[in-house]
């Protein structure tokens, strides 16, 4: 059976053989998880930044519990990042290719307020919320909201046989929502991995 949100318990250990380690599932730490990976300063490697994520992303005790056992690093590392990009599904990389409709950090003040106008959450609950489920509700956010229109525009296509004054409005308006920063296209879990474990 494929995997479900209503049907399967959300995730919230990572077992790696007869060790259990207990992983922090709120959307505060994943999105800092996200933030860590998008910073542009490429004097940081990609090791460095995947040892921050797993401290991020761990308790106290299974942080010590790692400790013990450093030859787990890796593969936490590597299901801490699967946790990241969310349940499994077939679709995952489906969606807009090339196109950078969307950024959890240039996004946020319109994350909080679409989920405040669709779901009547407020930003403690947003924060505290399991990671997963937050996920769901973002995927699920109505057209309605500033958020769903403002990520329609920067998908937008220019018809080459639209005319003049209509290609330059869908430019205007693509240009006024355009997400501006260094570090080009936010990433993925499977970026992370692929990242930071190249050298391998």
């Amino acid at each position: 059976m494929d995997y479900s949100l209503i049907t399967h318990k959300l995730p919230a250990n990572i077992s790696i053989a007869d060790r259990t380690y207990t992983l922090d599932t709120r959307t505060a730490k994943a999105l800092q998880a996200y933030a860590i990976m998008a910073e542009d300063d490429e004097a940081i490697p990609f090791e460095v930044r995947a040892g921050e994520i797993i401290e991020l992303m761990l308790d106290a005790p299974s942080s010590f519990l790692l400790m013990r056992n450093k030859g787990d690093t890796a593969e936490l590392f590597r299901r801490i990042s699967d946790f990241l990009n969310g349940w499994p599904r077939d679709d995952r990389r489906n969606g807009s290719k090339g196109k950078d409709i969307f950024s959890f950090e240039f996004d946020h003040a319109l994350i909080v307020a679409a989920f405040r106008q669709a779901y009547g959450i407020s930003l403690s609950e947003l924060k505290s919320m399991h990671w997963w489920e937050f996920m769901a509700l973002l995927q699920g956010i109505p057209d309605c909201t500033v958020l769903s229109r403002v990520m329609g525009i920067r998908s937008m296509d220019i018809d080459p046989k639209d005319p003049p004054k209509v290609k330059k409005a869908k430019r205007n308006a693509k240009a006024a929502v355009a997400i501006t920063r260094k570090g080009g296209r936010e990433m993925t879990g499977e970026d992370i991995v692929s990242q930071a474990f190249a050298g391998l």
